[in-house]
């Protein structure tokens, strides 16, 4: 037999060590399980959904906690946490402590500025971009205005090599006026050897 409930005051209590039925409200969205002052010490469940069929969670194996994108475990299980605090997404068995599956139209990871702009992205086939939607290339770089496009420096903070944002690649030399330009003021600045 379901159990209706519409409205319980504080001096009224359901006394019972078990239920053998489902309690239902008899209005939807309307009563709370517990309150600010008045909150359960614990709560057991096999699967919680929340909203219209439109999310559940569970843990279907006693090894994560799984967050599925339709009610009752259904659906396709869109987050996970392992027992070992592993964090997998799109993924129900993460290799790592966080492990992203892309889908064959969408990229695995996405890095916007405040802008909505681009800065950093791995796409669907494992390309890697900055400054760039689309990479080509397994490791793309995209210039921007009034930067240089990419710099290696010392430990002191000295500039090594940089690739500016016109193209000019400067070796010692932190803004190249070349196409590629050697700055170093005690050895020879462009030795061929043979091995």
């Amino acid at each position: 037999t379901d159990l209706y409930v519409s409205n319980m005051l504080t001096t009224a209590y359901l006394n019972a060590t078990a239920i053998a039925g489902h309690l239902i409200p008899s209005v939807n969205n309307n009563y709370n399980v517990g309150s600010s002052d008045y909150r359960w010490s614990q709560g057991w469940f096999s699967t919680l959904n929340i909203g219209t069929s439109t999310w559940s969670i569970n843990q279907p194996d006693n090894q994560r906690l799984s967050f599925w994108n339709n009610a009752e475990g259904a659906g396709v299980e869109k987050l996970t946490v392992t027992q070992a605090g592993w964090f997998g997404l799109a993924t129900s068995s993460p290799s790592a402590m966080i492990a992203i599956a892309s889908t064959t139209t969408v990229p695995a990871l996405q890095i916007s500025s405040s802008t909505g702009a681009v800065d950093f992205i791995v796409n669907q086939y494992g390309n890697v971009g900055i400054g760039t939607t689309s990479p080509a290339y397994k490791f793309a770089i995209a210039g921007r205005a009034g930067w240089n496009t990419f710099g290696i420096a010392s430990s002191t903070g000295a500039s090594i090599l940089v690739a500016d944002q016109y193209g000019n690649i400067g070796v010692g030399k932190a803004s190249p006026s070349r196409k590629v330009e050697i700055l170093d003021a005690v050895n020879p600045q462009l030795r061929l050897t043979q091995a």
